[in-house]
């Protein structure tokens, strides 16, 4: 409950009216000291207060507190001279007249709060307070008594509202400390039990749901992959044997193997003849020659048949071969990986319960710990308190 600035300004605007009616026939009172000789007063009173300090109602009833509170016993008994036995319960109500409480706002300032205005008349006849005995003429006295023992009565309450205040702001600042705790407290369990991780169940759900589809995108391009793999090495190894079927029955390449067949066995008879003295190391060194050319010829040959036959497509499928073995070792790896992510994630999900509840235990800390400064910050703001003043105009 916020509390507004409490401010109390009481000014008394006392248009005191005394008449003096002396008695012909019953005798008077002996007074103690000097009075003022009057048997009626009447003023004008109008307090300004504040309505969280005191209760408006309470104000707009001025003859209940000046007899609930023993003001006007108290005053009788001191300044008229009654006996506490003749004072009896509407007493005060019978000689104090109050007329017309009008409340009202008090004009806005930054030091009136809540402030409201009351405005009254009072009228005082101490003839009617008792039929046994006659009172002291001292209408006037009793009046300024009433008044004295209202504001007496009022500082007392202001008072008294200071001190349960303040009793209230160390209240108040006591639950902020033990609010403020359990809303670290829960903050900490939170970081504890998520690992500093979002462990709502939509977010969590919605990482298994994304590893989930990973995989299943992961197991379609594996099968992709085993397709080839099981299908490029026949194709390769098709493609090889077409190649060489094609290269054998190749006459140019026939003739070129009939060459080198023809180089080989001449310098094979030149390599007998060199050992038996019957042929330089020329002639052997030319025959060698001669068996390189020819086997160059038929390599070449065979090339230029294996490229015009398919070979390079043969070189294309091993590497396609070589990468997809590749891509194969890479999906056992992803695979784990994503299985391992979504056993984490699966594992996360067990938490959510216990995450959700301690998830509004924290929200509910922290609203109470909203509320509870919000609260000591209010009654801080109503702490500056001001004495209530009566200033009394006129005789």
């Amino acid at each position: 409950m916020k509390m507004n600035k409490i401010a109390v300004i009481f000014i008394a605007m006392i248009l005191c009216i005394a008449q003096s009616a002396f008695s012909a026939e019953k005798p008077k009172p002996q007074a103690s000291g000097p009075i003022s000789g009057t048997y009626q007063a009447s003023c004008v009173i109008r307090i300004i207060a504040d309505d969280t300090v005191f209760n408006s109602q309470m104000l707009q009833n001025i003859s209940f507190i000046l007899n609930s509170s023993g003001i006007g016993a108290a005053a009788a008994k001191d300044i008229l001279g009654y006996d506490a036995k003749d004072i009896s319960d509407d007493f005060v109500q019978r000689m104090v007249g109050v007329i017309g409480i009008s409340p009202l706002p008090a004009p806005a300032s930054p030091s009136n709060g809540s402030d409201h205005i009351y405005t009254f008349g009072l009228e005082i006849n101490v003839l009617n307070g008792n039929d046994s005995g006659d009172p002291r003429p001292a209408a006037r006295e009793f009046m300024q008594s009433l008044i004295d023992g209202l504001k007496k009565n009022l500082d007392k309450s202001f008072m008294e509202y200071g001190d349960r205040l303040n009793q209230q702001i160390k209240i108040a600042g006591e639950d902020a400390n033990k609010a403020e705790k359990d809303f670290y407290g829960m903050q900490e369990r939170l970081r504890i039990l998520s690992g500093s991780r979002d462990l709502s169940r939509k977010t969590i759900l919605a990482d298994i749901n994304s590893i989930q589809t990973r995989i299943e995108a992961l197991e379609m391009d594996e099968a992709d992959n085993e397709i080839y793999l099981k299908d490029l090495p026949k194709q390769i190894e098709s493609l090889r044997q077409n190649t060489e079927l094609k290269i054998a029955n190749d006459d140019i390449s026939r003739e070129f193997s009939d060459m080198v067949a023809e180089a080989q066995k001449q310098m094979d008879s030149v390599q007998k003849l060199v050992e038996t003295g019957n042929a330089s190391a020329q002639d052997l060194a030319n025959a060698r020659e001669k068996l390189f050319k020819a086997r160059i010829e038929l390599a070449q040959r065979r090339e230029e048949l294996r490229a015009s036959l398919g070979g390079n497509r043969i070189e294309r499928l091993n590497e396609e071969l070589t990468d997809r073995l590749s891509r194969s070792n890479r999906f056992d790896q992803l695979r784990a990986f994503l299985l391992n992510q979504r056993i984490k994630a699966e594992e996360l999900l067990k938490k959510t319960d216990g995450y959700e509840v301690l998830s509004i235990k924290a929200d509910i800390a922290k609203q109470s710990l909203r509320q509870a400064l919000e609260r000591l910050e209010s009654l801080k703001q109503s702490a500056n308190l001001m004495p209530p003043t009566i200033t009394v105009m006129g005789n």
